[in-house]
């Protein structure tokens, strides 16, 4: 994927976020952690633990956060280079390690939701992975940041695309390739083929309207590293009502998230709008999905532990009411208050 954003030197530097050496056992789970995995994940998806419920949900994601540091984040980057390279070896490390097998089962189960999933009113969401999320309403169905295996086949269920950056982690170039080539509309930083945004901006779809802001990755970083991100306010509407949500990617300045209307849905970065609190509160949502939680090509300890966990995320949260801001685990679907679906006929 020559067109995004490599590790280098300097990015070593400049985002020290994508070290890849350092923590992780890099064993396989037991089979009694293996169990507890999958159990997880099964009461998740049978809405058994509300994300609203902090206590509960809390002491049921440390199964996942448990397999997670069993896979170091070189081992996920040599995950991330078989993908298009040798599906079989991909196919032998998802086997080995539990974290990564539930991890790609997890999305292909959200695909085929929100393939059979009619909204009729509202916004139905699907958190995939990372910031990565799938947005449904009555009109359309757009992805924000999908990073992913098998992220193209997604493609035919998305009406546009938005990529708030280029790093590795928010991005999938087949995915971006197949939006193009299918002529859907994907908005970027700089990809070849996309609509490449460097100043704020809106476009007016006619199922919706995307306003972008202009943020910064790192300000400390100020000659290199601001006014870098793509911050988006993304406002729908059906019969019964209009809803919007804002994601501000890894935007770093609270000051430049700037909506102007009033925010549905808020997907935050757990540490970079420092503190999510005052995040939260300069948006005023109806909902935060606090996000980049468990990032497993970031390194969990030497030279920078920046894998934020699900503990470390609750900590972060603990000042906010627990049912404005929730953290969705792998291929969750969570539905806006007043949200309504249609079970589709079976053929």
């Amino acid at each position: 994927m020559p067109r995004i954003l490599r590790i280098t030197l300097l990015s070593l530097l400049v985002f020290p976020q994508v070290i890849v050496f350092g923590a992780g056992r890099e064993s396989p789970v037991t089979p009694e952690e293996k169990s507890s995995l999958e159990q997880t994940f099964r009461q998740i998806r049978q809405d058994s633990i509300s994300p609203c419920d902090r206590l509960r949900r809390k002491e049921a994601l440390r199964a996942i956060q448990c397999a997670c540091s069993k896979v170091s984040a070189s081992m996920y980057y040599r995950y991330m280079e078989t993908w298009e390279r040798d599906t079989v070896l991909a196919d032998s490390l998802e086997a080995r390690y539990c974290a990564l097998g539930c991890l790609r089962k997890c999305v292909r189960q959200a695909m085929a939701e929100i393939a059979a999933t009619p909204v009729t009113q509202g916004v139905a969401v699907w958190h995939l992975y990372n910031m990565g999320y799938v947005f449904k309403t009555a009109h359309c169905c757009f992805g924000i940041d999908l990073h992913c295996r098998d992220a193209a086949l997604f493609a035919p269920y998305l009406d546009f695309l938005l990529v708030t950056h280029l790093h590795h982690d928010h991005v999938s170039g087949p995915l971006l390739d197949a939006m193009i080539g299918a002529n859907k509309l994907v908005i970027t930083r700089g990809y070849t083929g996309s609509v490449v945004v460097k100043e704020a901006c809106e476009f007016n779809l006619r199922s919706a309207r995307i306003k972008v802001d202009i943020g910064d990755h790192h300000r400390h970083l100020p000659l290199i590293s601001t006014n870098n991100m793509l911050m988006f306010q993304i406002d729908c509407e059906d019969e019964a009502g209009k809803y919007t949500v804002y994601h501000s990617g890894d935007g770093n300045g609270i000051t430049k998230m700037a909506p102007d209307r009033a925010v549905d849905i808020f997907v935050a970065h757990v540490q970079l709008p420092m503190p999510l609190q005052k995040a939260v509160e300069h948006i005023n949502p109806r909902m935060t999905l606090v996000s980049h939680v468990m990032e497993l090509s970031h390194s969990e300890g030497f030279p920078a532990p920046m894998r934020w966990s699900y503990d470390y995320a609750f900590d972060k949260m603990k000042n906010i009411p627990q049912e404005k801001a929730a953290v969705l685990t792998w291929g969750e679907r969570w539905l806006l208050e007043g949200t309504k679906t249609r079970t589709p006929v079976q053929p």
